[in-house]
């Protein structure tokens, strides 16, 4: 906790978004404090693996943004409860992959425009696979959600 006060201090001078995990995932109460020292907002990944564990954030007031992976967070049912729950809350919300393929992505890309999440999110992952199918187009930091049937993935 001390070492990641220190670090945010410093940070402070910089135009961050937020900053993510700063501490390990079990470690609420300190996330809490360490929100008590710093302007730039706290993001959780590591630590939210499931509604219940949204919960637990929310009651320790432990964070200003959650970074979602459905394929951690218990799939897309799941991630929908957390994402009204933290639209209740007014956190922030960041959807991300979990190194999945273009097929994982594209749902995760849907799941993000059907509840109109506006944050940047983290699902330009695909050029880390060697195999991948046919990758979206990014341009200007945007991938365009196709009008191809499903969820937009062609054979």
């Amino acid at each position: 906790l001390p070492q990641a006060i220190r670090f945010c201090k410093e940070m402070e001078a910089f135009n961050i978004a937020y900053i993510e995990q700063p501490l390990p995932a079990e470690e609420l109460e300190d996330l809490t404090e360490l929100s008590y020292h710093t302007e730039i907002p706290i993001a959780v990944d590591e630590s939210l693996t499931d509604y219940s564990s949204a919960e637990k954030i929310i009651e320790n007031q432990a964070t200003d943004v959650f970074v979602i992976k459905p394929m951690v967070s218990g799939g897309f049912t799941e991630s929908k409860k957390i994402i009204n729950l933290a639209k209740e809350e007014n956190i922030r919300i960041v959807i991300t992959s979990s190194l999945e393929t273009n097929i994982g992505r594209m749902a995760c890309l849907h799941l993000a425009a059907a509840n109109e999440i506006t944050e940047a999110c983290g699902l330009a992952t695909g050029i880390l696979l060697n195999e991948n199918t046919k990758t979206p187009i990014i341009e200007n930091g945007l991938i365009q959600i196709s009008d191809f049937p499903g969820i937009g993935m062609e054979r």
